[in-house]
């Protein structure tokens, strides 16, 4: 103890610890860390994984929307991932080994489809009419019974008709010089606006013709019918002179046609030819006849077969045909009146 009552280093004689430091008998650690700091470098992330490559993907879709693009892409994708050391090689595989498969299943169906034939081939105008047979076909004067009466085509076209004398006469059959004569301008065109025809008829061997002409004789909306019937030796030549037939009225389609007058003169007649069409063995096309003042009236045309008949049909309308009564069409009338006809032919064989 010194003078003056104080003590020089504490009162127990030094530091109160036994000396200054750390009190656990260690030192503090160098460089400025917290004790229990664990040593050593910090831990770095985990690397990163490659990107995926775009285009691997697309040729796995296109694979089934349109294969070749697919195979293109997957081929395309294979080369980057290659260079750029991409993820997706898998997937590009797949869409490459997918796009090829689809290809040739594609061109397989193909090969197949082309060499079933056509089954189920049609056209609006075809060359070869459905086949019609006829176990008994008709011959001789059996052939005016094809034709209808005015009582039956007073009930198809709402006109009462009286029969009057013909080109082809007043209904007795014949054979082909019964058939009209005459030519038009083009002549390819002159057995479409004409009923039974030689010039149609050339090349067949026509071995009977029956005709009738018809006058509508009260209020209705059809002025005249001629209708004629002509048999041919087999069904087979009738498909043939049929599908002839066809190949005419189609080239003639579009076409006017002159037709200059009979013996009793008078004025050329001009018809134009449109809207041919063939349906179940009935070819049919409506003429626009021009008359006074630049007007035309129509006039429904037909021709259709049965067995080794062909029955050939023309209605004249009124003008104007519309305001008449009655359900008569220029675009139905004719075809209707060659199915009734042929409806006879078939009840006949």
């Amino acid at each position: 103890m010194n003078g003056g009552g104080g003590y020089s280093s504490g009162p127990f004689g030094g530091e109160p610890f036994g000396g200054g430091g750390d009190p656990f008998g260690g030192g503090w650690p160098s460089g400025g860390g917290w004790p229990g700091a664990p040593g050593g470098p910090a831990p770095q992330p985990p690397p990163a994984q490659p990107e995926t490559n775009t285009l691997a993907t697309l040729s796995v879709v296109f694979a089934v929307v349109f294969a070749p693009v697919g195979a293109v892409l997957g081929h395309l994708a294979l080369s980057e991932i290659k260079k750029r050391h991409q993820a997706g090689h898998t997937r590009a595989l797949v869409g490459v080994t997918l796009s090829y498969v689809v290809i040739v299943l594609a061109v397989v169906s193909v090969v197949v489809w082309a060499l079933i034939p056509d089954r189920t081939s049609t056209s609006t105008l075809a060359t070869s009419p459905a086949t019609t047979t006829s176990q008994h076909p008709i011959t001789g004067d059996a052939l005016h019974r094809v034709l209808l009466d005015g009582g039956e085509l007073t009930k198809l076209l709402d006109t009462p008709f009286k029969a009057q004398p013909g080109l082809m006469g007043d209904g007795t059959a014949g054979s082909f010089d019964t058939l009209i004569g005459g030519s038009s301008t083009p002549p390819k065109c002159t057995g479409v606006v004409n009923v039974a025809h030689k010039d149609a008829y050339a090349s067949a061997t026509v071995q009977r013709v029956a005709g009738e002409y018809w006058w509508g004789t009260g209020v209705g909306r059809v002025l005249t019918v001629d209708e004629a019937a002509v048999a041919l030796p087999t069904a087979p030549d009738v498909q043939t002179l049929f599908a002839k037939f066809s190949e005419q009225w189609k080239a003639c389609d579009g076409q006017t046609v002159t037709t200059p007058p009979g013996s009793q003169g008078g004025e050329n007649i001009v018809e134009h030819i449109r809207g041919v069409t063939i349906t179940d063995s009935v070819l049919s096309a409506t003429l626009d006849m021009e008359i006074q003042d630049g007007d035309t009236v129509p006039v429904a045309r037909a021709v259709g077969i049965q067995g080794n008949c062909l029955v050939d049909v023309l209605v004249h309308f009124h003008l104007p045909w519309p305001d008449e009564p009655g359900s008569a069409d220029p675009k139905t009338s004719g075809i209707d009146v060659a199915r009734a006809m042929m409806d006879k032919a078939s009840k006949l064989s």
